[in-house]
């Protein structure tokens, strides 16, 4: 673990002795997108409710949510999703909070 392992890209550098990181993560980017863009398919979007419906609500973009609930399989409720999205809650909590908590803005770092 070198001192690029704070910077962007350090992972890639020190294992592959790489020293434009950036510019091979812009390729990554690039790759991937052409990647979906000409090989996974077209999925059309479902049909627009009709004109008399009535809209969600005030909280309707909590709808989004309802697919971490825990399923019924098989007799058993599944807490995979559940967990999954509680994780990645708190990996981005820990990540905005883990500097200003730590007062780490020293940029020698």
């Amino acid at each position: 673990m070198g001192r690029h392992l704070v910077a962007g890209g350090g992972i890639v550098a020190d294992t592959f002795r790489l020293i434009n990181t950036f510019q091979v993560t812009l390729g990554l980017l690039i790759f991937s997108t052409l990647f979906s863009a000409f090989f996974l398919p077209y999925i059309p979007s479902p049909p627009a409710p009709a004109a008399g419906s009535k809209p969600g609500g005030w909280f309707s973009f909590l709808s989004s949510f309802h697919v971490f609930l825990p399923r019924k399989v098989d007799g058993q409720r599944r807490w995979s999703l559940f967990a999954l999205g509680i994780g990645e809650f708190l990996a981005v909590l820990r990540s905005v909070h883990a500097a200003p908590s730590l007062k780490v803005d020293d940029p020698k770092i």
